[in-house]
């Protein structure tokens, strides 16, 4: 995939953890570990890749 050199893939990896981390809190009704799958998908964003990135940002509409 070529990527957008204007992409900064370090603040789009922040916003997966803010949107995922915001999921948490709201699926789990206020408490941030009723809902695993999102903190799930939060711990793992460290690792992802930076076409990962994209992709995941790109598929929750985030870009």
């Amino acid at each position: 995939m070529k990527r957008d050199p204007f992409i900064d893939i370090e603040e789009l990896r922040e916003e997966l953890r803010i949107y995922y981390g915001t999921a948490a809190i709201v699926m789990g009704d206020g408490d941030l570990f009723a809902f695993p799958p999102a903190l799930s998908e939060m711990a793992n964003v460290d690792d992802l890749s930076d076409d990962e990135i994209i992709e995941a940002a790109e598929r929750l509409g985030i870009i």
